[in-house]
């Protein structure tokens, strides 16, 4: 594991440490934005940016800097958790249904 030491530099001095508070307080508005735009619903959008937060922390071991930057790593976490989201938001059966107001209850629309 890395760890971060300053805004521009990582070392492999503590494989044990991963500043999350960092990587939140730095690249944590950047995460709510593009979820946000993703999803379109700001509560989800928070949700989702805890949980990219807590899948960096799952799978910094896989973060190489050679590669790619931090935020860019993170910002695909955050971009495959909204499609993930969206894609099960998709799957999830929606009922139609409308407020009858002479039964005074609702009914399903027909399709």
């Amino acid at each position: 594991m890395w760890q971060v030491k300053t805004k521009n530099t990582i070392e492999m001095n503590n494989p044990h440490v991963l500043d999350l508070q960092y990587l939140h307080a730095t690249y944590g508005s950047k995460v709510l934005t593009l979820a946000t735009l993703l999803v379109g619903d700001k509560q989800v959008a928070e949700e989702l940016m805890v949980n990219t937060f807590v899948e960096v922390h799952q799978k910094w071991h896989t973060f190489d800097p050679q590669q790619q930057d931090i935020q860019t790593f993170i910002l695909q976490v955050t971009h495959r958790l909204c499609l993930k989201y969206l894609s099960q938001q998709r799957e999830r059966p929606t009922l139609q249904v409308k407020w009858d107001a002479k039964q005074g209850r609702f009914v399903k629309n027909p399709s």
